[in-house]
């Protein structure tokens, strides 16, 4: 993020705690165009044994504007927002056109989801160690264990998260 005076520049708004969506709905009813970054994650929902793609905020607690619809005093008083991201001198922090459009390039190409394929490195929550994914199934995945010599194991796919 730059300070500077581009008259492409986008500003980031603060959010209240989960209240990403609310804000974006708000302020798109007041004909604004907010950009909300979202990746897709695995979610197991507590009533399936099926998981499920869903949409997450990329950057919790933040949503980003244009610096001039930014500057609209119905901005304030949009639900969900709680302030635009500014340095101590109260100057707003400007983002370049360029970064935001990146940034949804890369979101519409899938490159911030959370989508398991075979050969990503994985770790079954609890292990010690990383695995890598050979198969994977509705309710079980097959990993390639490191240790002895690269045996593999079956592992339910809800403990599955990537490794870092």
């Amino acid at each position: 993020m730059a300070k500077d005076q581009n008259h492409d520049a986008w500003v980031a708004a603060v959010t209240e705690p989960r209240q990403e969506y609310v804000a974006k709905v708000d302020l798109e009813r007041l004909g604004l165009t907010p950009y909300l970054a979202q990746c897709r994650r695995t979610w197991l929902p507590p009533t399936s044994s099926r998981p499920i793609l869903r949409a997450c905020p990329l950057f919790p607690g933040y949503i980003f504007l244009p610096l001039q619809q930014a500057r609209l005093p119905a901005v304030h008083f949009v639900r969900g927002l709680r302030r635009m991201l500014s340095d101590s001198a109260g100057c707003l922090w400007r983002i370049d056109d360029a970064v935001i459009h990146s940034l949804a390039l890369v979101e519409h190409a899938g490159g911030f989801n959370d989508i398991l394929r075979q050969g990503d490195a994985v770790t079954v929550r609890g292990a010690l160690f990383d695995m890598v994914l050979t198969k994977a199934g509705e309710r079980t995945a097959e990993v390639l264990l490191p240790l002895f010599g690269g045996c593999r194991a079956t592992a339910p796919t809800k403990q599955l998260v990537r490794a870092a």
